[in-house]
């Protein structure tokens, strides 16, 4: 069996119980749901108000909508960069394929593409390893120690097939920074991964159709 990068005992389980595991979760759900609540809230009444912040937001917001829409080398930096976050839901292959139909320079948009979503992944990884004490609270520690020892054997296919195919490699990112699993793995398996699905891409889009 695989070894673990983390000893515990048997009586050290018990600390994870039920009542830290409840407030973990109420205390997880409450911020996603005072960050939902202030999203409706800023597009819904903040959004033409007149003041600072909100102006900065709307500034920022309109750069980037803006570089997106006019299929820039900067909008597919955005695109990545921001749809490539695991909380951000965005079909980036079907924005990639829009880049391309625009007449944009092939080896640089995918290079900006790439590069945005390097980025947005490093995110992902990162949140979900300064997060990990507070998701094995969540989901046990034994659980968690079974999980990782499956994800250490099976791994490396599970990411390149994750990055390979249009699948939401996004919160795997995330997932495999609780795991703190292998940087080097990651990051290699990963790239490899996104990189035949952009070759992939590229030649169906300029051979097939």
């Amino acid at each position: 069996m695989p070894e673990t990068s983390e000893r515990f005992n048997e009586k050290g389980m018990f600390t994870y119980n039920k009542y830290k595991k409840l407030g973990t979760a109420i205390a997880i759900y409450t911020l996603i749901v005072i960050g939902v609540l202030f999203s409706a809230y800023y597009f819904f009444f903040l959004k033409t108000s007149d003041i600072l912040f909100v102006r900065i937001l709307n500034s920022i917001f309109g750069h980037v909508s803006s570089n997106i829409k006019s299929f820039t080398l900067l909008g597919g930096f955005y695109s990545t960069l921001f749809g490539g976050l695991f909380f951000i839901p965005v079909p980036i292959e079907a924005i990639y394929v829009g880049f391309l139909k625009a007449g944009q320079n092939v080896f640089f948009i995918t290079l900006m593409f790439l590069t945005g979503l390097v980025i947005a992944y490093w995110v992902n990884y990162h949140i979900g390893f300064w997060l990990s004490g507070m998701s094995k609270k969540l989901i046990g520690v034994k659980t968690f120690y079974k999980t990782k020892i499956v994800f250490n054997k099976y791994g490396p296919f599970g990411i390149f097939v994750f990055n390979a195919l249009p699948l939401p490699s996004q919160p795997l990112c995330a997932i495999l920074g609780v795991f703190n699993y292998n940087r080097k793995k990651f990051w290699f398996y990963t790239m490899l991964g996104q990189v035949m699905k952009y070759l992939a891409m590229i030649m169906g889009y300029f051979y097939i159709t």
